[in-house]
Order: structure tokens, then sequence, then C-alpha cells
């Protein structure tokens, strides 16, 4: 399950408890970016069957620069967990605007 689909953390926690109701691995799905990768760590941390996070693993320097936490590097399949309010990450606004894009053209082509 991924957090950003299933509704937040509570309903990752309720996932997580009826996983374990049924012998069932709880494995987080997180390949995005490091607000995902926060949320999945906090919800890590709370549910109490977590087995293992999928993460996103030096994709792009963007993914490091775009928060004020500092995951540190995944050593022996382990982070370090922020330790900030709330999730533990604020964005900074300032590399958002430095990476944003204009959007797209899209062209509509009859069939």
């Amino acid at each position: 399950p991924d957090v950003k689909y299933m509704g937040g953390l509570q309903e990752m926690l309720h996932a997580a408890d009826r996983f374990a109701l049924h012998g069932v691995q709880f494995s987080p799905h997180n390949p995005t970016g490091p607000i995902c990768h926060a949320a999945s760590l906090q919800l890590a941390a709370a549910a109490g069957s977590f087995d293992m996070l999928e993460l996103q693993f030096d994709e792009s320097p963007v993914f490091g620069q775009l928060v004020d936490a500092d995951f540190g590097p995944v050593v022996d399949g382990h982070c370090r967990f922020p330790a900030g309010a709330g999730l533990g990450a604020r964005l900074r606004d300032a590399e958002l605007e430095r990476h944003a894009m204009a959007p797209a053209l899209h062209m509509h082509i009859a069939t």
C-alpha cells in the first residue's frame, strides 16, 4: 500500500492492523519524493507490524534538496528518521521555485 493513495496515515495504520490480524507482511510502497518518504517513515514508526519500506534510492540529488530534513544515506537498509515537527520535513520554497517547470502544452488530436 501507498500512503498517498490509501487515504493518509490513519488509513495506512488501519491497513497495517488488518494485515497483522491475517498474518500478512506489511511493506509500504514509497517510490516518490521526500514528503511521502517522511510520511512513510512516520508510518513505519507507528505501525506495530511494519516489516520493510520500499523507497526511492539515489535517483536524484533533488530529493534531498527539496526539504530541510536529513534522511542521511541508506546504510544496511536503514536511514535517519526526521526529527522535526509533524512529518519532520519542511519544503524549501526556494528550491521548489528553482526546479519549477512551465505548464506543459497539450495538443488534442481529433480522431
